[in-house]
């Protein structure tokens, strides 16, 4: 922001605007590539990159020896006067939807407002107003997504191998069967909540019960922080949604210990064309209708932890995914209506990567 910058510099600012300072960027709903201008600092522009890091080193002072989370760390950048700070609307769509720190100056409560539409992005239930907690989400997700780039072997000077993405998929066009199949998230690793992955996984190992009972997992569990893209793993139709429940109260968005919370289920014919219906639970958003044709990798929802995976400690936060050769529709009014997969199959069967006998 000019304003941290002056208290940074001690000294007046020139803000240039830049265009296409990294070319032109695409507009998805014109799908052209248009200008874009960019609004810097002239004086850290012009700077050579080890001075700048002495200005960054200011940034974080104020966090020196105290203990922080790693969201702090992010809005000592993005906004200072929200980090280490509790839970609070960081950016609102308007000051009518700024409910929270209303002792706060009419200046500061103007800038939460303005920089809303840079920031929209974090808004992870898009109902106009940036929760604190929603930035933490979203910093998990940067995170994530990083350790799993770091999971590579990179070599310096070694061209990386990328996937031929000229191959034509070996699917219908009009999505009546699936032959090539998708994982539901990047990188896809099975939760390990209870120690042992197979705990997770569709009829692998047991499971105990607070009575001494036994059962097995109806599907299996797919790490996935809140607000990861959900893809659909096979081409078909989308049969049924569920999305009132809201991943950010944990009452109402708990529903009940039996909930699945927000779904999407999609009928499907397999490589061998046999109908199947895929099951994708604890969802955040759904991205899809009823109806709707998707092909395998088609984003379909976000990642959530509604419904009895609500209370799930952040880092087993899953998609629950199961499959089966029926399906049943009980419960609730319109748009609350729940499906329940029968005659279940393994899930697994229709994912890309194929997991060993101990889940990994």
């Amino acid at each position: 922001m000019p304003s941290t910058a002056k208290d940074l510099l001690k000294k007046e600012i020139t803000v240039e605007i830049v265009k296409n300072y990294f070319g032109q960027k695409y507009n998805k709903k014109t799908k052209k590539k248009e200008d874009w201008y960019l609004k810097r600092v002239k004086e850290f522009a012009d700077m050579t990159a080890v001075k700048q890091l002495d200005y960054v080193k200011q940034y974080f002072e104020p966090l020196r020896g105290k203990s922080v989370e790693v969201v702090d760390f992010y809005l000592q950048v993005l906004f200072p006067a929200s980090s280490l700070k509790d839970e609070h609307i960081v950016f609102a769509s308007s000051l009518k939807k700024l409910t929270t720190r209303t002792s706060e100056s009419e200046k500061l409560r103007n800038l939460r407002v303005n920089a809303y539409s840079q920031n929209r992005g974090l808004d992870v239930n898009n109902d106009g107003v940036v929760w604190k907690s929603e930035i933490k989400t979203k910093v998990q997700v940067y995170i994530t997504e990083g350790l799993a780039n770091k999971e590579k072997d990179f070599e310096c000077g070694k061209k990386e191998d990328k996937p031929n993405t000229s191959e034509v998929s070996k699917c219908p066009e009009d999505c009546s069967q699936c032959v090539d199949y998708a994982d539901v998230v990047s990188n896809p690793k099975v939760n390990n909540q209870s120690g042992d992955k197979n705990h997770n996984r569709y009829n692998k190992a047991p499971r105990t019960r607070s009575n001494g009972t036994k059962y097995y997992h109806t599907g299996t569990d797919i790490l996935a922080v809140v607000g990861t893209e959900v893809c659909s793993m096979t081409c078909g139709e989308v049969i049924h949604i569920r999305k009132d429940l809201p991943q950010n109260d944990f009452v109402k968005g708990y529903e009940n210990a039996n909930s699945y919370g927000n779904t999407v289920t999609i009928k499907s014919k397999d490589a061998s064309g046999n109908t199947v219906y895929i099951f994708y639970a604890h969802l955040s958003q759904v991205k899809v209708i009823v109806g709707q044709k998707v092909k395998h990798n088609d984003v379909i929802a976000l990642s959530g932890s509604t419904g009895n995976a609500m209370h799930v400690e952040v880092k087993y936060r899953h998609v629950h995914v199961e499959a089966g050769k029926s399906y049943i529709i009980y419960g609730g009014t319109s748009g609350q209506l729940k499906c329940r997969l029968t005659e279940r199959l393994n899930p697994e069967d229709y994912m890309k990567t194929k997991f060993n006998d101990n889940g990994n």
